[in-house]
């Protein structure tokens, strides 16, 4: 048995957690098509990302799934900043400050980083 194997469960079937990871996936591809497609500009696409993103956390809760509060956070992050964007577009709202948005992405990044490095094996494995 190699190393891989060692960590894979002995039942390969999917739990519902895996399940609407690789749905959301799927839907965050469809619509990173779309939006290329229909050419609706980079604050409608990642509003659209973010609504994605905060529906996957709506659908865990509904599940009965643990809400994963990275995801929902990154999702609020692009709710806010596709938001923003659209709707000052639209209605000549004043952007976010310059700065502001990619501090806030870089933040996230950094989090998730940091928490993948450090976490322990226990608190993994009940993820």
């Amino acid at each position: 048995m190699n190393g891989l194997q060692a960590h894979l469960p002995a039942n390969p079937r999917r739990t519902p957690s895996d399940r609407l990871t690789v749905f959301s996936w799927g839907l965050m591809f469809i619509w990173i098509g779309a939006a290329f497609l229909a050419d609706v500009g980079w604050p409608a696409g990642v509003f659209g990302a973010g609504v994605i993103a905060v529906g996957v956390q709506a659908a865990r809760v509904y599940l009965g799934l643990r809400v994963e509060v990275f995801g929902l956070a990154i999702g609020i992050a692009m709710l806010v900043w596709g938001g923003w964007h659209v709707l000052g577009e639209r209605f000549g709202l004043e952007r976010i400050p310059g700065g502001l948005m990619p501090l806030v992405f870089i933040a996230l990044g950094v989090t998730l980083v940091v928490r993948a490095l450090f976490r322990s094996d226990r608190s993994r494995e009940e993820t």
